[in-house]
């Protein structure tokens, strides 16, 4: 290996050495790669001439952001373009702030929709959930309802029952009240006309 005969303190096989002096090399003097530009530097120069200092660079417009469509600007003429176009600038500059400031409302307004959306959202899923709830409710109060009229027809039937069986046992009882009397009546007549006889039996003796 050899050093760089241009001394960027790199070190190359002999037979690199004019790829590496053309290609690579940090101290090889090249020409600027900016259109028009007719400046020569050494290489490790050039990336920053070319993109910071070259008056052939191409720059953007400050105002392209404003709306300023013009390309191909370098840097030295930029200053006359400026002055050109000066008005055109000053106006897209107006109507890009008035169209910031659109957008500013327009992402407020929508922010107040997606805001607005969301509270019906929560309140609808609210109203869904307290409607379950009511449903829920409402089946248990017809079930109970059910059960509640099951019981009372369950209850009617009984006492419709205990009426039959408190008649029927009214009627015996009413029954055997007539047949108790009729024994006591035939109990009294026999006790009357024994009675009598007794007295009978008394005068004779």
């Amino acid at each position: 290996q050899i050093a760089c005969p241009l001394s960027c303190g790199a070190r190359i096989r002999r037979k690199q050495q004019h790829r590496h002096v053309q290609n690579v090399c940090r101290q090889k003097v090249v020409a600027c790669t900016n259109d028009d530009c007719k400046m020569q530097m050494k290489r490790e120069l050039l990336e920053n001439h070319a993109r910071n200092e070259c008056e052939s660079r191409v720059v953007v417009c400050p105002y392209s952001k404003s709306g300023c469509k013009v390309t191909g600007i370098s840097a030295r003429t930029l200053d006359e373009h400026l002055k050109q176009y000066q008005l055109q600038h000053a106006q897209n500059k107006r109507v890009h702030g008035e169209l910031q400031q659109l957008q500013q409302k327009n992402a407020a307004l929508s922010q107040q929709l997606d805001d607005e959306r969301e509270r019906h959202r929560k309140k609808a899923a609210a109203l869904h959930s307290k409607n379950v709830d009511l449903e829920e409710k409402v089946k248990e109060l017809t079930a109970s309802e059910t059960r509640i009229r099951a019981e009372m027809k369950q209850l009617q039937q009984q006492m419709n029952e205990d009426r039959k069986q408190s008649q029927a046992e009214q009627q015996r009882l009413h029954s055997e009240k007539e047949k108790t009397a009729t024994e006591c009546n035939a109990l009294k007549h026999q006790i009357s006309v024994l009675t009598q006889k007794l007295r009978n039996v008394e005068q004779v003796t």
